[in-house]
């Protein structure tokens, strides 16, 4: 299908030219020739919603670029494309049982095809924001690799499926696994069902499933306003003034002990009545103003850049906190920001909780602040700072998103892509969290290369940028590539 994407006043054909990507060294096999398969597409009849999804997406884009329509059936038949862990592929060697979340084998074996990995069944489905797709997204991987199928943008003329009269696929085995277990990509009009769809395409689990580390700002959630006003001493001293709480964005005064009791007795209560929520976010409250009493201020620091930093302050609390409920839920998380000014991490090592996942989201760099050199050469040791005092560790930012959501096109920002991702990587941080523009007319390339990231914080960026140019804009692709490149 040609896929045609107006920005301006630009409406252009899609070519079918693709990266080079990985293939195996023995013999192809023949999955279809001269118009024709001996192939089925065989799942187990008690297989989960997304492996049956998997048959059915292969079998589509199979159709829609060879014309050719393999039949799906339950019972196994060589030759075969055999979808989901099931006897066949057990018999044949595959084995997802040791595979992380999401990962995936794909192997070929006698003339038949296996594709299979760690899937969750709806029956046995336990926390929200947990579920496994490696069996679609195996799929996902052989269809761009195998057929050269693209999802460049969401919807119909974002699928780019290139037509062939036979179709060759590689035989070998291979592993994969996502480069961040935690990946989510948001503000990209998420709530949409083509856009969770596009995501399930590109190996990204929709945001509306839930998050494996909550993190919004929450201390308005768990001490009730009763409680404060009955105790002034549990509110933040500012400027001399401990203020009744109005409103959500009130602090509280992280030091006093009864508070922290009180706190987490509350996390532990809210925990206790959601069952199927495997983390709660002990995030503090929006905004700078905390705690300045005595006990709080010997606490605060100076950032790299000689601003007031309150990473010590909130780094006990949350230890403390973390600490209460994983006595009392020891199989459940609690997440917080280190965020605005406590954003850089800690001079020196603090203890904390195994139970706590800090998420990093960088006031600094956002809205293209990371092309600010000052941000650019501090950032993989901001990173390795914090890092080095935990590996629960999730990067959450807004780096290439504006908040005006119209207007001038926004460019895909080539630098900041190449720098963000692939250090985390690097520095093997477990979750990224990344904020996409919702403006899919100008968006939809940062996008695209962020969910490519996410799994693959290796990838070529330059490549996969001009890889979508070519086959969102055809013949038009140089023009439009000099417009990015102005526009960064």
């Amino acid at each position: 299908m040609k896929f045609r994407l107006v920005v301006s006043l630009i409406a252009l054909l899609l070519t079918s030219t693709q990266l080079p990507l990985h293939a195996f060294d023995q013999k192809p096999l023949p999955l279809v020739t001269q118009g024709k398969s001996a192939y089925v597409i065989y799942h187990a009849p008690e297989a989960p919603d997304s492996v049956k999804l998997a048959t059915k997406e292969f079998q589509r884009m199979i159709a829609g670029s060879t014309g050719v329509t393999l039949k799906i059936q339950t019972e196994p038949a060589a030759p075969m494309l055999c979808i989901g862990e099931n006897a066949a592929s057990l018999d044949a060697g595959l084995n997802v049982s040791k595979l992380p979340a999401d990962g995936f084998q794909i192997l070929t074996k006698e003339g038949n095809i296996y594709i299979a990995g760690r899937d969750t069944h709806e029956k046995k489905f336990i926390w929200r924001g947990y579920k496994s797709r490696g069996t679609l997204f195996g799929v996902y991987e052989f269809l761009e690799r195998e057929v050269g199928v693209r999802w460049l943008m969401p919807g119909e003329w974002g699928e780019d499926i290139p037509a062939k009269k036979e179709l060759l696929v590689s035989n070998g085995n291979e592993f994969q696994q996502p480069d961040f277990p935690d990946r989510l990509l948001e503000y990209v009009q998420d709530k949409r069902p083509l856009v969770q769809e596009w995501m399930l395409r590109r190996k990204i689990p929709p945001v509306a499933e839930g998050r494996k580390t909550g993190s919004g700002h929450s201390w308005d959630e768990y001490v009730s306003v009763i409680a404060l006003q009955a105790h002034p001493e549990y509110m933040a001293l500012v400027r001399g003034k401990r203020t009744l709480p109005v409103g959500r964005n009130y602090k509280l005064c992280t030091t006093n002990p009864e508070l922290v009791d009180l706190f987490a007795k509350g996390v532990i209560e809210s925990l206790h009545k959601r069952s199927w929520q495997k983390s709660a976010s002990i995030s503090a409250s929006d905004g700078g103003a905390f705690c300045s009493c005595e006990k709080c201020s010997q606490l605060v620091t100076d950032d790299p850049h000689g601003k007031r930093s309150n990473t010590r302050l909130l780094l006990q609390f949350y230890h403390q906190v973390a600490q209460k409920v994983h006595k009392a839920h020891p199989d459940r998380l609690v997440g917080a920001l280190v965020y605005y000014n406590y954003m850089y991490p800690p001079k020196e090592p603090m203890p904390i909780s195994e139970n706590l996942s800090l998420v990093w989201a960088p006031l600094n760099y956002y809205g293209y602040g990371l092309y600010k050199p000052t941000y650019q050469r501090e950032f993989v040791d901001v990173v390795k700072g914090w890092t080095a005092i935990t590996n629960n560790f999730v990067y959450h930012n807004y780096s290439t998103w504006m908040r005006s959501y119209n207007g001038a096109p926004l460019p895909p920002a080539r630098e900041i892509l190449k720098l963000e991702l692939p250090t985390l990587k690097r520095q093997k941080v477990r979750g990224a969290i990344m904020v996409g523009q919702s403006g899919w007319g100008y968006g939809a390339l940062t996008n695209y290369v962020l969910s490519e990231q996410m799994w693959n914080a290796d990838i070529d960026v330059d490549g996969l940028i001009q890889e979508w140019l070519r086959r969102a804009y055809g013949p038009g692709w140089p023009s439009m590539e000099q417009v990015y490149d102005l526009l960064d």
